[in-house]
């Protein structure tokens, strides 16, 4: 196991889809529910990304949704570009995409 939900708030309450992994090895991934804004019923949901660093996993939070125009609530795959933006989809908006 790389990485586990170490029962903090803001800690996959539901990751949905597959992981994606940039040239550098970098691993990314969503969460659909929890993360600091409140949608109804468990949060708006967070895309992160877990990087290699001496033999462990670094956890950075790339972006917590509002629910509001950056969307919320992030499900199924998500795909990188050349330049490691992130595209996924979510329930209130269709698609989005973050820039690291």
């Amino acid at each position: 196991m790389i990485y586990s939900d170490s029962g903090n708030p803001g800690d996959f309450a539901g990751p949905y889809g597959s992981v994606v992994m940039d040239q550098a090895g970098n691993l990314y991934a969503a969460d659909e529910a929890d993360g600091p804004f409140h949608c109804a019923p468990f949060g708006c949901g967070f895309v992160f990304e877990l990087s290699p660093v001496n033999g462990y996993w670094n956890f950075t939070n790339l972006h917590n949704f509002t629910g509001g125009s950056d969307g919320g609530n992030p499900v199924g795959p998500l795909a990188l570009d050349a330049e490691d933006n992130v595209y996924g989809a979510d329930f209130r908006n269709v698609i989005f995409e973050i820039t690291p």
